[in-house]
């Protein structure tokens, strides 16, 4: 009888901790189940905006750096409008997109002009897309100096220089640039130039035919650039979106940020910062090679 007791004992027992088990199971399955659903709906696209001179990098370095671990992040939509900048601030830029782009898919969408270093940073994408008009290319590096000696003199002002190397300071607008100065600089130039070059052979596909074309400065249109395979499909932001979707199998909708939205009027090409930069007005100077490109204004 005893016997009989504790075996039906033990049985309920039993039942209350499978039951108890399978309630915890339940608990947990429904909890994680939760939980995907609040990250899925935190996924989100970012949008960076590449505008105007490439000069100054930190606060858009910054943060790119404090979204391009969070797993809620899916990919990038680089929108570039700008003729370029400094070559330092260009391969800055590239490289920390060019990092992100091994792990999440990054697609560039060309406006107005990403020409020159901006056209550098678009090279760390997977995929670029630009307009038919997009102006594109100046595959180059520019540097430029005046020699303004003979103003001096009608002045009356006459330059003293202590140097500790013929070299040192070359350029100098207040001397003439001897050949070795000249060869000095077109050497410089020319390793910039072939640093760019690398990027662009390294990351596109270009023929043979094609490399002297591309590599002596000239800008080309959105429909010049897709046949040499300088980009890769004329399309809108929006289709460069739908690609970036499509290639990470989202169907539904996805949430675009914006990390640096640009609050400044504009002109229609974008050179407003450009014609301040080179104003006596504002004096501004920018140290560094430039792998940019831009119009004359008369």
């Amino acid at each position: 009888m005893e016997n009989l007791f504790l075996k039906d004992y033990f049985k309920k027992k039993k039942i209350i901790f499978i039951r108890g088990l399978f309630f915890f199971i339940l608990i947990m399955i429904t909890f994680i189940a939760i939980k995907k659903v609040t990250l899925k709906n935190n996924d989100f696209i970012a949008k960076i905006n590449v505008e105007e001179i490439i000069f100054d990098n930190k606060d858009l370095i910054e943060k790119i750096e404090k979204i391009e671990n969070d797993s809620a992040l899916k990919g990038i939509v680089v929108s570039i409008n700008s003729p370029g900048g400094t070559v330092v601030a260009s391969q800055e830029l590239y490289k920390k997109l060019k990092k992100i782009s091994e792990k999440k898919p990054i697609v560039v969408s060309m406006k107005e002009v990403a020409a020159s270093g901006g056209y550098m940073v678009a090279l760390s994408a997977n995929k670029i897309f630009c307009y038919e008009g997009t102006l594109t290319g100046s595959i180059g590096v520019i540097m430029q100096t005046a020699n303004i000696e003979s103003l001096l003199k009608k002045i009356g002002v006459q330059p003293i220089i202590f140097k500790s190397g013929k070299l040192k300071a070359v350029p100098n607008p207040v001397e003439s640039l001897e050949s070795e100065g000249k060869e000095s600089i077109k050497k410089i130039i020319d390793n910039m130039h072939q640093q760019f070059l690398k990027l662009v052979t390294q990351n596109r596909k270009i023929k043979s035919e094609h490399i002297d074309m591309i590599s002596d400065g000239r800008i080309f249109t959105g429909l010049q650039a897709q046949r040499l395979n300088l980009i890769d499909e004329i399309g809108s932001e929006k289709d460069a979106i739908d690609w970036l979707k499509k290639s990470l199998n989202i169907q539904e909708k996805i949430k675009i940020i914006e990390i640096n939205r640009d609050n400044k009027l504009l002109n229609s090409l974008n050179f407003s910062k450009l014609k301040n930069i080179f104003s006596t007005n504002n004096m501004v100077f920018i140290n560094g090679l430039f792998a940019l490109w831009y119009p004359s204004y008369e």
